[in-house]
């Protein structure tokens, strides 16, 4: 955080932080899935490999993956 912080104010990039935390983080993943969409927000990176896993198999919508990163939020 602190060297993103340091470049950002140097290159004069506004910036603001938002919360992720549970208590808000309904009411902000779909604005942010409505501005950037949902694809960019969920990290499938780490997700398991198996057959049942949603991000592995692309059976995943909007709904869906609101739902699944509400349950993981990190």
């Amino acid at each position: 955080m602190k060297k993103a912080r340091a470049w950002l104010d140097s290159h004069g990039v506004t910036y603001g932080f938002m919360t992720t935390r549970p208590k808000h983080a309904k009411e902000n993943s779909k604005q942010w899935a409505d501005e950037l969409g949902w694809e960019t927000l969920l990290n499938s990176a780490p997700a398991p490999r198996s057959a049942n896993c949603p991000t592995a198999t692309g059976r995943l919508n909007e709904r869906k993956a609101l739902a699944l990163m509400l349950r993981n939020p990190r």
